[in-house]
Parts: structure tokens; C-alpha cells; sequence
């Protein structure tokens, strides 16, 4: 028993070696059954023998345990492979929201402006939201990090997305008013 389930552990283990080294090549159906698979293997090796004089609540209690630490292995293996060996395809993934909007990383697309925005000030003056530029590229600045939430945040991909970005929207691009 102890021997299979050595080996139980040893296959899940190296199912999520292989699983995670070759991640580029596997479609997320893949990964996930070899993820259901290592787990299988590991519910297999976690299946140990206990002393018959341990009472049967602590028996229980024991593989409950068991059970409960080889999901935290398998979603520990999945994170590993969101944060750190697909973390590029993750950064630059882009999909179609169901109008029609072609959404994407907010952090890819803020960089650069076609049109100057306005600034956004607070009651003292001081620029909440601003824009630099040079000719006709211009980048959103936000000067104090501790007024961002107030602000929200404009991105090319996601017009006026958030907080006063998205309230004045129309007033910040000129297309409000008579300017």
C-alpha cells in the first residue's frame, strides 16, 4: 500500500511538471485534465494507513485533511501557472465585450492619446488627472497615487472607464459644451 502510493504521488507530481513545462502547447482543456488527473493520483497517495487505535474521528479528521491539502496542491499548481509561466499571455490577452468593444489590458493601451483630454483639478487647484504631450501623441498622467480612485482611470481600449473619467467623459475629450 505504502509503495502505491508513492508512486501515486510521484506520477501527480510529475503530471504537474510536465503539465506546467509544456503549458504553452497544452489548450486550457488540456491543463485542466491533467490537472484532474494529478489530483486523482494525489487523492490515491494521500490514502494512507492509519493505526487502528486512533478513534474514528480523528481517523476522519486526518483524511479530511488530506483530501483538503491535495486541492490546495492542485489550485497552488494552477496559480503558478497564471502568475508566473503564462503570465505574458495573460498580460496582453484581449477579447470582444457582446457590443461589439474590443477590451483588452488597461495598462497596454493607456499609454498613448490621439486626442488631448482635460485635467481634472480638485478645489485647491491641484491636478487630480492631467495629459503631456508632444505633437499629436499624448500620454495620461496622474500625479498623486492617493487621488487615483477619485480620478478612475481613462484608456483608449475602455473610453472613461471609472470615477470622473467616466462621469465627464464628453466634457474631458471637448465634444460637451462649446469647446
Amino acid at each position: 500500500m505504502q509503495m502505491i502510493s508513492a508512486l501515486a504521488g510521484f506520477c501527480a507530481f510529475s503530471i504537474i511538471a510536465a503539465a506546467l513545462t509544456f503549458s504553452n502547447r497544452l489548450s486550457d482543456n488540456q491543463w485542466l485534465l491533467a490537472l484532474c488527473a494529478a489530483w486523482l493520483l494525489l487523492l490515491v497517495a494521500s490514502r494512507i494507513r492509519l493505526p487502528q487505535r486512533l478513534p474514528t474521528f480523528n481517523r476522519s479528521l486526518i483524511r479530511t485533511t488530506l483530501v483538503i491539502a491535495t486541492v490546495f496542491i492542485v489550485i497552488s499548481a494552477q496559480l503558478v501557472r497564471l502568475q508566473i509561466v503564462d503570465s505574458d499571455t495573460t498580460f496582453s490577452r484581449t477579447a470582444v465585450a457582446p457590443d461589439g468593444e474590443i477590451l483588452g489590458n488597461p495598462r497596454l493601451g493607456g499609454g498613448e492619446l490621439a486626442v488631448q483630454r482635460g485635467e481634472i483639478v480638485d478645489r485647491n487647484g491641484e491636478v487630480i488627472a492631467g495629459t503631456e504631450g508632444e505633437g499629436d501623441v499624448f500620454i495620461r498622467t496622474y500625479p498623486d497615487p492617493a487621488t487615483g480612485y477619485v480620478a478612475g482611470y481613462y484608456s483608449p481600449l475602455l473610453y472613461g472607464s471609472a470615477g470622473l473619467e467616466a462621469t465627464f467623459n464628453d466634457e474631458l475629450t471637448g465634444q460637451a459644451g462649446n469647446d
